[in-house]
């Protein structure tokens, strides 16, 4: 029993390390698109603002996440790996027929890697459509990150 204990405490140390690996490095983000769970007019409204994230630069390092955007600025992160179903993106918020929205997004497998960052700015879920292109949900818009 006690073998056990110490086994899994060990894997538990590990997860947030190796969770941290899949966002270490620079990323741009690239788009900026409404929610799809946000109605038609509030959506067409979000879209016609300038979005102060586009083109910025977000950076993850140990126990850190950075841009100049404030609220995606911490040195404080805490990393941990994520697999969702489609269901289960972006905290539970996609509409109706999650599978098919998920699709259009760019998500292709049945479940979703991803990597939840918790730090004193608030809790973000980054989920991966492939190894260099991940979204995240912020104010009801989806952002699209590309690795750099």
């Amino acid at each position: 029993m006690a073998i056990l204990l110490i086994a899994g405490s060990d894997l538990r140390a590990e997860t947030p390390a190796r969770a941290h690996h899949a966002l270490t490095g620079h990323w741009g983000v690239t788009r900026a698109e409404p929610a799809p769970w946000l109605p038609g007019e509030a959506a067409a409204a979000r879209k016609a603002q300038a979005d102060p994230l586009l083109d910025q630069r977000i950076s993850f390092s140990s126990g850190a996440m950075s841009s100049r955007y404030p609220v995606l600025n911490c040195r404080d992160a805490e990393f941990m790996p994520t697999r969702v179903p489609p269901q289960g993106l972006f905290q539970g918020n996609l509409p109706a027929n999650q599978s098919k929205v998920a699709n259009r997004l760019g998500f292709k497998d049945a479940e979703i890697e991803g990597i939840d960052v918790t730090c004193s700015a608030g809790s973000f879920s980054f989920h991966f459509i492939d190894r260099s292109t991940a979204l995240f949900a912020l104010d009801n818009m989806i952002y699209r990150l590309k690795r750099r």
